[in-house]
This record gives structure tokens, C-alpha cells and sequence, in this order.
């Protein structure tokens, strides 16, 4: 499987060698963004990455646990939201859902799927998480991809890889696709063509969905998503929504 733990791994892929000075790298961590938050607190700035090969405490949205083995690829980033351009957490969530999408079709080839509003999906399994979390004036942006890990058998009907096997090519290719779109400062992260991709590759769009907000639960359709990647539902009472957060799937 190899090791994707040395710069000298990414350097031929980034498009700026000057970004290797920003990027930690790590054989295990409790958790990237943790890490990173920390870091943040003692001055590191926008555009700071840390990468990790496991994770002993990787974390999802709510504070759940996010499985996350050798194999993988734990990356997050430091960002501030003027460079972005971006005023909504939401957004930067959503764009970072369609960066990993061409990620792994220019890498691997495959078509992967978005479900509302941060899971990466390839054969209805998810792939990648993102977890999107605010320290000081910051974003730490933290996303886990499923690259060649395995998988309990509690997991396998729900999770998988999108390279089983995959060499650390792959994972090396895969943060450097995201690094050269995160740290450079020629990236349009606040146009049309990734709100239109965002929304092409929905999985909920048109289907009835439930609605899982605090302790309620309720039944709707998911109508749209609008500019700043709100969901547009329309409960079975026939009221309109704009859903900001929230545990959303399709209803069986």
C-alpha cells in the first residue's frame, strides 16, 4: 500500500513547490482538524495542511466517530474566509464535496455522487466526509477519503474505498489535487460551474426524503438547493424550507 507520509511523496504533483513549506505530515493522529485548531491557536495561518495516515479519533458531523485506518487519506486545511471569498460555511462544505468529485475522476476515472450536505458517495457507499469547523477567524476544512482501507463488517454495507489496493500514488495524487486548489490564490471558489456540478451530483434531489434535526424527525421531499447549498424541502404539510443543517436520507 505504501506510505504517503514524506513531502518528497507530493512533490511532483503540486503545482507550486512552494506549498510543501505549509504541509505537515503525519503517520497517526488523534484527528487532523484537532491537530490543526491547535495550531491555528499558536499562529499558523491560511493555507496551513496537515495529513495524516490513520486517525485514532477522526470525527464527523455531531461528534461522531469517523472510522478512519490506514490507507486513507485525513487531510485538513487552514483557510480564512476572505481569501475564499466565501461568507457561509456551508459553501466552503459544499465546494470542498465537489473538488474531492474531480479529484477522484481525474485521479481514478470514477463518477462519485454528493449526499447533502458533506458525504462523498461511489456505489450508494460513502467514500469521503467532511467536517467543516471555525477556530478564531478561520475555517479548518477537514475532509477523510477512503483511498484502499478496509473495512469491518459493521461498516462494509455503508462504506467503502474508491481505490482498493491503490498504491501511494494514489493517495499522493489525490492531496495534491486538493492542496493546488486550496492554497492557490487563482482558484474562483465562488462561481456558477460549482454550484451547477454541486447540484448535478445530488443524490436527494426529486426523491422523499426523512429529516433528522435535534430530537425530530419528519417526512419531506427535496425539492432544490439553492446559491449558498441550502436545502429546499417541502414537508407533507406543504410548507417550503431552507435547510441549513440537518441529518437527511432517502426515505425507504
Amino acid at each position: 500500500m505504501g506510505d504517503i507520509l514524506s513531502i518528497s511523496g507530493l512533490m511532483p504533483y503540486l503545482s507550486d513547490v512552494g506549498y510543501a513549506n505549509k504541509i505537515y505530515i503525519y503517520e497517526s493522529l488523534g484527528s487532523t482538524n484537532t491537530t490543526l485548531k491547535e495550531m491555528a491557536e499558536t499562529g499558523h495561518g491560511h493555507g496551513t495542511v496537515v495529513i495524516s495516515d490513520s486517525q485514532t479519533s477522526g470525527r464527523g458531523r455531531y461528534g461522531r466517530s469517523f472510522y478512519s485506518p490506514s490507507g486513507g487519506l485525513y487531510i485538513s486545511f487552514l483557510l480564512r474566509r476572505e481569501s475564499l471569498k466565501l461568507p457561509e460555511i456551508t459553501m466552503i462544505t459544499a465546494l470542498a464535496a465537489v473538488m474531492v468529485c474531480r479529484a477522484v475522476k481525474k485521479v481514478i476515472g470514477k463518477e462519485s455522487l454528493i449526499k447533502w450536505v458533506n458525504d462523498i458517495l461511489l456505489d450508494d457507499k460513502k467514500v469521503c466526509g467532511i467536517l467543516t469547523e471555525t477556530v478564531n477567524d478561520s475555517i479548518v476544512l477537514g475532509i477523510g477519503i477512503n483511498i484502499s482501507a478496509e473495512f469491518p463488517d459493521n461498516l462494509n454495507k455503508v462504506a467503502a474505498s474508491i481505490s482498493p489496493g491503490a498504491d501511494a500514488s494514489v493517495r499522493n495524487r489525490i492531496a495534491a489535487e486538493l492542496i493546488n486548489v486550496f492554497l492557490s490564490p487563482d482558484t474562483d471558489f465562488n462561481n456558477d460551474e460549482i454550484y451547477k456540478e454541486y447540484k448535478k451530483r445530488l443524490t436527494l434531489l426529486g426523491k422523499k426524503i426523512v429529516v433528522s434535526q435535534a430530537d425530530t424527525q419528519y417526512e419531506a421531499v427535496a425539492l432544490d438547493i439553492d446559491k449558498t447549498y441550502r436545502l429546499i424541502i417541502k414537508k407533507t404539510d406543504g410548507t417550503v424550507e431552507a435547510l441549513l443543517s440537518g441529518e437527511v436520507s432517502v426515505r425507504v
